[in-house]
């Protein structure tokens, strides 16, 4: 009997955590987020309204049975001028519609607009096959493999990437499935805008702007739901999340960013059967979907949202042990903390890993406190577990490993004489160039003859040197960068020289640390 109540009294003050640390929570009414209260000027135009609000009624009319409805609303009503999409957007957009075929730009760039803020997300569609493109933007076009065995094709500007997409039908998976409508197959083809918008996740982001004509075009209500702020799927949520699942964190990170609500359906798909559809993520989805949750204002809102819908620990495994009410007190704190150190310092003071380093610093903690690891020890093992389902890139596992040694440091638990570098790691950070200069340790393991390449964990800059410990004169040497890789050919004699960062700063850490390495120059 004590038994039972204790295991009751636990699971309500579990549920009281849950809903204390929560900003948005389960069925509760919106937060008011930064993105949610930029409502555009559009919303403000009564005309608008009128056809929104007769659209909304024709479509929830005709869901059961055709279920979309085709909105266009020209320019007059929405305001949205073509210039303010990019110059190489626009660009490619025009090539287009000057050889005779369609040209749209779906997805964040028209949502952003939609919404009122400022956008660099610009994805077109068109009827234009690969075959077609290659003839119009000739070797400008490069290529990526997609699901399905599907190739898409983009356009590699020095500033951004455009990517460009032939028309997708409805997929195949959803054919037959209950509440999946029939539809006139002949209206229905690859060359078809309708059919494409029934391969997005959600309304909102199933919105074109026709660059041909200025025309929003919307075929699921989803410019009404974004003036309601309500998020809903294409399909029927528990349909749609069969054939995507990873649709499940990028609606939570919606809920996160916009403080908007779920429809109904969504919210109680997600409510009894989210766990269930995370577990069909695929590794390398479980980390995309989660990294872009962390580090651009609302990381504690994702971490309330995974947890208020009991989903963190499908995409955090090791954590299962260790969650209950006070993880969620303990994390939920730790990623306020950074997330107010991003904001005070700028947002490259703290990388997108740190937030994945709060989610596992309990088991870390629990690894030392009853498992007898050293804090070493405990976190490469706790790491290597997360590993076994969550892909993090090579650059990733350095970060985690390195900031799980910054979060002990900063909330002082291990000893003084730990460094908390576990990895051979340049970190640099282009706000900071010639700020100061920092002394990075590195083994000899990792030095080559003639060249050394090192991992950038940021994008940046800086002059690297080596310096005689006994003539004091620096060894020349040539800097380059290419992608997250610089490498650094050497000219000089032999000797042993301190390996220096020159005006850029270690973003980890603020006080200078010294090494001396043996430096074999061929």
């Amino acid at each position: 009997m004590k038994k039972m109540l204790k295991k009751r009294v636990m699971s309500i003050l579990l549920a009281l955590a849950v809903f204390s640390v929560s900003l948005s929570g389960i069925g509760a009414t919106a937060t008011t987020s930064v993105a949610a209260e930029k409502k555009a000027s559009m919303f403000d135009n009564p005309a608008l309204i009128e056809e929104l609000e007769k659209n909304h009624d024709e479509f929830v009319k005709n869901y059961q049975t055709k279920a979309y409805t085709e909105l266009r609303i020209n320019q007059s009503l929405h305001g949205i001028s073509k210039d303010q999409f990019s110059k190489n957007a626009i660009e490619v957009a025009d090539k287009l519609i000057a050889n005779g075929y369609d040209a749209y730009i779906v997805g964040g760039g028209t949502r952003d607009f939609i919404m009122g803020q400022d956008s660099d997300d610009f994805d077109l569609v068109t009827n234009a096959t690969l075959n077609d493109q290659e003839k119009i933007f000739g070797e400008s076009l490069k290529t990526h493999p997609g699901p399905e065995g599907r190739v898409f094709g983009y356009i590699d500007y020095p500033e951004e990437k455009i990517d460009l997409a032939t028309y997708q039908n409805i997929p195949k998976a959803f054919a037959g499935q209950p509440g999946v409508p029939e539809f006139d197959k002949t209206s229905l083809t690859s060359d078809n805008v309708i059919a494409d918008s029934f391969q997005r996740d959600f309304s909102m982001n199933a919105i074109y702007y026709d660059m041909k004509t200025d025309e929003l075009v919307d075929f699921h209500d989803g410019i009404y739901g974004i003036w309601k702020g309500i998020i809903s799927p294409v399909y029927k949520a528990g349909i749609a999340f069969q054939y995507n699942p990873e649709a499940i964190p990028r609606a939570l990170r919606f809920k996160a960013k916009y403080g908007y609500k779920f429809s109904d359906e969504l919210e109680t798909t997600i409510k009894t059967k989210g766990e269930e559809y995370v577990r069909n993520i695929d590794e390398y989805q479980k980390m995309n979907q989660t990294n872009r949750m962390w580090g651009k204002g609302y990381s504690y809102e994702c971490f309330d949202q995974l947890c208020g819908y009991k989903v963190l620990d499908e995409f955090f495994a090791p954590i299962k042990d260790v969650f209950g009410v006070d993880y969620i007190v303990t994390v939920g704190n730790l990623i306020k903390r950074y997330e107010a150190m991003s904001a005070e310092e700028g947002e490259d003071s703290v990388d997108t890993q740190m937030y994945i380093a709060c989610i596992l610093w309990p088991v870390v903690k629990k690894g030392v406190d009853e498992g007898g690891l050293s804090f070493e020890e405990s976190a490469k093992k706790t790491v290597a577990d997360l590993e076994a389902g969550f892909t993090l890139k090579p650059y990733m596992h350095d970060n985690l490993l390195n900031d799980l040694g910054r979060l002990a440091k900063d909330v002082g638990t291990v000893s003084a004489d730990y460094d908390g570098r576990m990895t051979n790691a340049i970190y640099v950070k282009e706000k900071d160039i010639a700020k100061k200069a920092i002394t990075i340790k590195v083994s000899a393991k990792t030095l080559k003859k003639k060249s050394v390449s090192f991992t950038v964990l940021q994008k940046g800059y800086g002059k690297l040197t080596f310096t005689n410990k006994t003539t004091k004169k620096a060894l020349k040497s040539k800097l380059t960068f290419k992608g997250t890789k610089i490498t650094l050919k050497k000219k000089g004699s032999k000797g042993i020289y301190k390996f220096v960062i020159k005006s850029a700063a270690d973003y980890n850490y603020r006080e200078t640390e010294s090494k001396t390495v043996t430096l074999k120059v061929a």
